[in-house]
């Protein structure tokens, strides 16, 4: 007999109902704009439904220097407008799918990222929430490794910091 308490039920619960939430949307990610180059980031943009508000945001990906055994790129999302900020909370669950989608797209540009290698190298940090506490990994670093596809190669996976390889035909 197993003990749980009812915050582990409400944990287990809430996990199960986001994923069928992305389950069920990451086939309808919105349509995203062709890559642009921007000081050698590669950027994308994709606007939320007009009814919504039509909030705008930019996927960003930046090569991380740091690295020397790999060409690794930082992945960010934000909205362009700040003074949308406000905006971020009410939970739209086709903005995850439609990032996701911009790694599916940047993976496949292939030699314009000068990577000649079958894997792409993306890194991705889970910005800690007001509820997370310390140095653990956060919900939102949670959420986000719920979207690598089964079987990816994670290279570094330091509590909010993950680093995976992508194979370039996703």
């Amino acid at each position: 007999f197993v003990r749980i308490t009812l915050k582990e039920i409400k944990k287990i619960i809430f996990e199960e109902l986001l994923e069928s939430m992305f389950a069920s949307s990451r086939s309808k990610p919105y349509e995203l704009s062709g890559h642009t180059w921007e000081k050698g980031d590669v950027l994308y943009y994709f606007t939320t439904d007009q009814d919504k508000g039509g909030l705008k945001y930019k996927v960003k990906f930046e090569e991380d220097n740091s690295w020397d055994e790999y060409r690794v790129w930082e992945i960010s999302f934000n909205l362009t407008d700040r003074k949308q900020y406000d905006t971020t909370m009410k939970f739209d669950s086709r903005v995850l799918p439609t990032v996701f989608e911009a790694i599916k797209k940047f993976v496949r540009i292939g030699n314009e990222i000068a990577s000649t290698e079958d894997e792409v190298y993306i890194t991705f940090f889970g910005t800690p929430g007001k509820k997370d506490k310390g140095d653990t990994e956060t919900k939102r670093t949670r959420l986000y490794k719920r979207f690598l596809p089964k079987g990816t190669k994670v290279i570094e996976d330091d509590d909010n910091n993950v680093t995976f390889a992508i194979d370039r035909d996703i």
